[in-house]
């Protein structure tokens, strides 16, 4: 649960926060071994394009899946 841990910055809502920790839990279904330090880069990824407007969760799930794959492959 990455991203019930993260400080609220009054930019996220708990909505948004939840729809991203969905997105995060969807791009990680079925990896195993993703370390602390991989998990913190892809929330900070998925973060960082959400803020930018990026609502397309199927995209976002690409997005977060494919660093996934890449620091744990």
């Amino acid at each position: 649960m990455p991203f019930r841990s993260m400080p609220r910055d009054g930019v996220l809502t708990s909505d948004d926060l939840s729809f991203l920790q969905e997105v995060y839990e969807a791009a990680a279904a079925g990896m195993s071994n993703i370390d602390d330090a991989t998990m913190h880069d892809v929330v900070r990824t998925l973060i960082t394009y959400y803020r930018a407007g990026e609502r397309d969760k199927d995209r976002l799930i690409a997005l977060a899946a494919r660093d996934l794959a890449r620091a744990v492959g």
